[in-house]
């Protein structure tokens, strides 16, 4: 599936191959480049697609948002960060009653990919702009951080009072590390393992 995405229906039950899978078939989830969008008739992407080398056959992927139609009727919407590759950032301001919330996609390639990255450095520049948002109402962050985070507690127990999370998985990578100390700075938690 496409990393960061919250696919409207038509998308969900789509393979990452589909090319069918976006209204006008003409795209492929990863074969977006450049500023290439995707068109649904309900919805409103905003995008942030990896660059690739000009004789590239096809795009690599990316990360974005759907925004439904109707939220463009009720929110002043405002692209706060496309500054590294796998991170996108939405403001979504009310505008009768100013509420405020931030919407992140994020992706975060595997250790190993030859895409990868230092998890630090890509969650170091997210914490920025946790701490410059500190006027918004609620900050959310989805994606994938192809991060392993075991039975590691990702927020301060004694202090935040968040329910323990229920993990299957008990394996860590240095990735999950990153996170859970990225999560602590940032004083937000994982809602997987949580919520059901």
């Amino acid at each position: 599936m496409f990393p960061g995405v919250l696919l409207p229906p038509p998308l969900q039950q789509a393979r990452p191959d589909d090319t069918s899978a976006a209204s006008s078939g003409s795209w492929g989830l990863r074969d977006l480049k450049d500023n290439d969008v995707i068109e649904l008739e309900v919805y409103t992407w905003y995008g942030h697609n990896r660059m690739v080398h000009h004789r590239a056959p096809r795009g690599s992927g990316g990360v974005g948002i759907f925004v439904k139609n109707d939220l463009l009727d009720t929110y002043n919407i405002v692209v706060l960060d496309k500054d590294v590759d796998g991170i996108i950032g939405l403001q979504f301001e009310h505008r009768i009653s100013e509420y405020t919330f931030v919407v992140f996609s994020c992706y975060l390639p595997p250790e190993q990919s030859p895409w990868g990255r230092d998890a630090n450095e890509f969650l170091g520049h997210l914490l920025i702009q946790m701490y410059a948002l500190e006027d918004v109402d609620n900050i959310i962050m989805c994606g994938d951080l192809n991060s392993r985070t075991g039975g590691l507690d990702d927020c301060i127990v004694e202090v935040d009072g968040i329910p323990p999370r229920e993990t299957l998985d008990t394996t860590v990578n240095n990735h999950g590390a990153s996170l859970i100390e990225f999560l602590k700075d940032s004083k937000m938690c994982m809602l997987n393992g949580r919520i059901s």
